[in-house]
């Protein structure tokens, strides 16, 4: 595996925290943030990576769709379902600590089951699970379950193709549907193209095309710039999604495996294991931000009156230290244990 890759990971995670943090300022009804909201494309880099990973990890090996499947739900699953009984278990017993979940046992059990569905604490239009930011797993697993059965597609051109064409109709359905299905709304979303743009880049690595450079300059010239463009588009941009956030998270993958392809990169320990713990992070930081509101609001600091730049800090940094802490104590050891 990249190491770069395990950077962009923990980077991701947080940008996702600093956007949810900013979130939770702009809706505490305070004149001003002075603070960009930016932080989704974090959610594009994971989809990207996704793809890239389910290639270069399953090229030339022979592994079933069943085993390849199960090892994702392994994988996803375990930590997830446990956050998510957590949080419907707050939202019953102390649900005032909570201002976006309430316990519904239908939303839990489709969020469970990794099926769309609306949140029944929204006004009839978020389709969300328990834990919010958990749309992005019913993606993910929606993913798996299309790969997964392109495994059985031995030649790795037609597989290739097979997983290209899948994406494409979801892609092109979602400018001709004009139905009202929760579920076939949510995935018939541009945004599954970017799995799309990981698989594509996992190609061109196994088959060495376009991923060798006598530059050390191009990989960080393509990085730099698309991280910028990226985060502008972040914050400023109108453009869809997929133009805007897709392209460019694809770039700044596309500059990391180029560079580490070629040229050595140095292991920074913090980085690297705030991309081991990224997904501990993202499932827990709505924990923390949310608690944050409840601790501030016990010593008498409202999220409307306390400065923005130090409670965005404060999120992430105890995020980090939430989702490093449950990565070591719960994801790492129960990992170890089903496998």
């Amino acid at each position: 595996m990249f190491i770069s890759l395990q950077y962009v990971r923990g980077i991701a995670a947080l940008l996702v925290v600093y956007f949810h943090a900013v979130i939770q300022l702009n809706n505490s009804g305070r004149a001003s943030v002075d603070l960009l909201l930016l932080g989704e494309s974090g959610v594009d880099l994971f989809f990207v990576l996704s793809g890239f990973v389910m290639w270069i990890t399953t090229y030339n090996k022979n592994i079933s769709p069943f085993d390849f499947f199960k090892k994702r739900l392994l994988r996803v699953a375990p930590i997830y379902w446990l956050l998510t009984i957590i949080s419907a278990t707050i939202a019953l017993v102390v649900p005032h600590l909570l201002k976006s979940t309430v316990f519904d046992i239908e939303h839990l059990i489709y969020s469970l089951l990794f099926i769309p569905h609306l949140n029944p604490a929204g006004n009839g239009d978020i389709t969300s699970p328990v834990i919010i930011p958990g749309w992005t797993l019913n993606f993910e697993m929606f993913f798996y379950l299309v790969f997964a059965l392109c495994l059985f597609i031995k030649p790795l051109i037609s597989r290739f193709l097979t997983v290209t064409l899948v994406m494409l109709l979801l892609f092109l359905m979602s400018f001709l549907y004009k139905g009202s299905n929760v579920v076939l709304e949510f995935y018939f979303n541009a945004i599954i193209i970017e799995f799309l743009f990981g698989v594509l880049l996992g190609v061109l690595l196994t088959n060495h095309v376009a991923v060798s450079t006598d530059s050390r300059l191009l990989p960080l010239t393509l990085l730099v710039f698309s991280s910028i463009l990226m985060l502008f588009n972040d914050a400023f941009s109108s453009f869809p999604r997929l133009i805007a956030l897709g392209l460019p998270a694809f770039i700044v993958i596309y500059a990391c495996v180029l560079y580490e392809n070629n040229y050595c990169i140095p292991r920074i320990e913090i980085l690297k294991f705030m991309g081991d713990a990224s997904y501990s992070i993202y499932l827990t930081h709505i924990f923390v931000i949310a608690g944050s509101r409840v601790l501030f609001s016990k010593v008498g600091i409202t999220l409307d009156s306390i400065n923005p730049f130090f409670y965005v800090l404060f999120c992430i940094v105890f995020s980090a230290l939430v989702g490093g802490t449950f990565y070591l104590m719960i994801e790492k050891k129960l990992s170890k244990l089903l496998n």
